[in-house]
Order: C-alpha cells, then structure tokens, then sequence
C-alpha cells in the first residue's frame, strides 16, 4: 500500500469495510465454516 494515492486507500479502505459489512450482514460466514483465502504477489 506504500505506492497509493491518498484516493487510492480510501478506495481501498471503503471497499475492505463494505465487503466486512456484506459478509456479516448477509451471514456468509458462519462458526465452522472453512475459508480459502489466495493472495497474489502482483506485480513489482
């Protein structure tokens, strides 16, 4: 994150709350529930 814009974290800020907010709000995840989660190295 060290290379974005001021526009560019609040973006990046307001989409990680909402998708939070999805998640909770719509019970998507739950107790015992198993979670894959990928991540990329992107591009340097």
């Amino acid at each position: 994150m060290g290379n974005l814009s001021v526009n560019q974290n609040k973006l990046q800020k307001r989409l990680r709350r909402l998708a939070g907010e999805a998640v909770t709000d719509f019970n998507m995840i739950e107790e015992g529930d198993k979670v894959m989660v990928c991540l990329s190295g992107g591009k340097l």
